[in-house]
This record gives structure tokens, C-alpha cells and sequence, in this order.
């Protein structure tokens, strides 16, 4: 038991940590109100004859995020320090890009286009944090099972780090003195 202790805390404080966002809804219920948000603020506009651009924008931008996966390498190095990276780095979209459609659709539809894309870059980026940090562990548990023996002669020393058990060697348990 002793041995897979590293990797069943890292299991626990991930699914503690993906409980937390989902415990109370809360991630599902900010979508969904701000779904029926847009659609009220759409439907206002539309009404009131005003520019929905802003609108459009963010729909646009949501379209255009692409995450990266050097997020997913940094969630299976640094597990959850990597996922926490990809929550607290703030991604925007390429400022040529976004010069143009300032100077092609306006001020309000390049301001959309910022804010969809960069919530959904977000979004994506943690989720291949989360995936690395996922498949890190799958690999320290895998290790661990593989490297397990029950020969009472070698102790294996390893060291915890981030759900993977870092191999230090075997070592040769001296056998007591017989008297």
C-alpha cells in the first residue's frame, strides 16, 4: 500500500479538484445563464435596432481558439502545478488580427472576438493540462505496478513527485545477525 500512496493522493487531489468545479453545478449553471443571457441581450438588440457586432465577435472567436498542447506536456511534467499554469496564463488572440478587425468590423466585434477567444483558449489549454497530468499518473501507476516485486531481500526507494514515483534504485536489505 505503501508504495502506490503517492499516486492515490495525486488521484485524490485531482478528483477533489475536478469535484470542486462541478460540486455545486456551478461550471453548468455560468453556461447555461450565460446562454440564456446572450440570447436575451440578442433578442433586446435585435429589437431595439442596436449592433449585435459584439456578439458576433465572441461567437467568432470561440470558432478561431485553438488550444496549445505544450499545455498537456506541462500538466504530465508538473502535474498540478501545470494545470494551474494553464488557468492563471492569460492567452489573446494575434494583435495583427486584431488590428484588422478593429479597422474591417469595429471596436465592439474585435472586442467579442478578444473575449470568446481567449475564454475558449483557456478552456482548451486546461483541459490538455488536465489530460497531461491524467496520463503522467496512469504512467507512474503503471510503473509502480510493473516494478513491483514481493522478494523480501530488495527494498525499492522511490520519491513522489506529481503522481510519478522516480526510481532511486534497489537496495540490498542487510539481514540481521542470527545468535
Amino acid at each position: 500500500m505503501k508504495r502506490y500512496l503517492p499516486v492515490l493522493v495525486s488521484i485524490i487531489f485531482l478528483l477533489s479538484f475536478t469535484a470542486s468545479l462541478l460540486a455545486d453545478g456551478s461550471v453548468e449553471q455560468q453556461l447555461d445563464q450565460d446562454t440564456v443571457q446572450i440570447q436575451q441581450d440578442l433578442q433586446n438588440t435585435a429589437s431595439s435596432g442596436q449592433d449585435n457586432s459584439y456578439y458576433a465577435g465572441n461567437s467568432a472567436g470561440k470558432q478561431d481558439a485553438v488550444g496549445n498542447v505544450i499545455y498537456g506536456c506541462g500538466g504530465f511534467a508538473c502535474g498540478p502545478f501545470g494545470v494551474l499554469a494553464a488557468v492563471l496564463i492569460k492567452t489573446d488572440p494575434d494583435p495583427m488580427l486584431m488590428n484588422d478587425l478593429i479597422q474591417t468590423r469595429g471596436a465592439a466585434y474585435a472586442s467579442g472576438y478578444a473575449s470568446g477567444y481567449s475564454k475558449e483558449t483557456r478552456t482548451k489549454n486546461v483541459i490538455y493540462a488536465g489530460a497531461g497530468w491524467v496520463i503522467s499518473m496512469a504512467v507512474s501507476l503503471a510503473y509502480s505496478a510493473a516494478t513491483t516485486t514481493d522478494d523480501d531481500q530488495y527494498d525499492r526507494r522511490t520519491i513522489p513527485l506529481f503522481g510519478l514515483s522516480l526510481p532511486l534504485g534497489t537496495i540490498r536489505l542487510a539481514e540481521s545477525p542470527r545468535h
